[in-house]
């Protein structure tokens, strides 16, 4: 089973407590591309996923492999270093948030 960017996107958008229009601005897309790309109604560009990992150090592809990937797809040699993955992502992102917080805590009240 493919891979889908889109709900990994949205996924990450909401752990970091980013609206649409946020996330847009800080990945220096449109709203409405995000939105489309949330929503598997349109495909990310290999610049596009670049901005994810500019914008929060995350590489996007990895990330969906770590939540989205399926066990089943998975070699048994790998599902342990996939779970560390996802640790590590979750790690990462409570860095991320912890930081927003120390820039500006009112940063979080603009969530969807």
């Amino acid at each position: 089973m493919p891979i889908n960017l889109g709900i990994a996107a949205k996924e990450l958008r909401n752990r970091l407590k980013l609206s649409l229009r946020d996330a847009a601005v800080e990945l220096g897309i449109s709203y409405v591309h995000l939105c489309n790309v949330e929503n598997g109604k349109a495909s990310l560009s290999p610049e596009t996923i670049e901005r994810f990992h500019e914008a929060w150090g995350i590489d996007l592809y990895m990330y969906a492999l770590a939540f989205h990937g399926d066990d089943r797809d998975t070699p048994m040699a790998l599902r342990a270093p996939v779970k560390a993955l996802a640790e590590g992502w979750k790690k990462h992102i409570e860095t991320l948030l912890r930081e927003r917080d120390q820039e500006s805590p009112s940063c979080l009240t603009s969530a969807e």
